[in-house]
């Protein structure tokens, strides 16, 4: 009964709790990090893309972006701040954008230079792969603060 009403409050209702907030969106990013790595995975497969591979990471994350949206408004946040649907995706889509960049600046880092660096025999697909790693950990850092800030901020939390 008890395990029933904790489940049901963690993962089915609305909430104003930003530790379940981060919890779920943990999750959430979770799926669209699939759909994310999963594209990067496919166009990696491309000699063009394995050249390329920031703009192979910059398409990539468009799927997971449009996922992250839909997840957020449907299940991670209670509260939007911003009432019309259209400005609330345009600011959604400026982090997003901003994550992006992170995004590109962090695969260049980790992909250019330090698995270059530390591991130069490896294949290049795998260092791509294995750059994704920690880039997406400070993105994750940095869309679920920003987004919490910005758009699904509560103004009092009665939980």
């Amino acid at each position: 009964m008890l395990e029933e009403y904790v489940l049901k409050k963690i993962v089915l209702e609305k909430t104003s709790n930003p530790i379940i907030q981060f919890f779920r969106y943990f999750f959430a990013g979770g799926i669209a990090y699939i759909f994310d790595f999963g594209t990067l995975t496919l166009l990696t497969f491309f000699k063009f893309f394995q050249n390329n591979y920031v703009l192979a990471a910059t398409i990539a994350f468009i799927p997971g972006l449009i996922c992250n949206y839909i997840l957020s408004i449907l299940w991670v946040f209670k509260t939007r701040n911003i009432k019309n649907p259209i400005h609330e995706f345009g600011i959604f889509a400026i982090i997003g954008m901003i994550g992006l960049i992170l995004n590109d600046l962090f695969m260049w880092f980790f992909g250019g230079l330090v698995f270059k660096t530390i591991y130069p025999i490896i294949n290049k697909q795998i260092r791509i792969l294995a750059s994704k790693i920690p880039t997406t950990i400070l993105v994750y850092l940095w869309n679920f603060f920003a987004k919490k800030l910005f758009l699904f901020r509560d103004s009092k939390s009665k939980e």
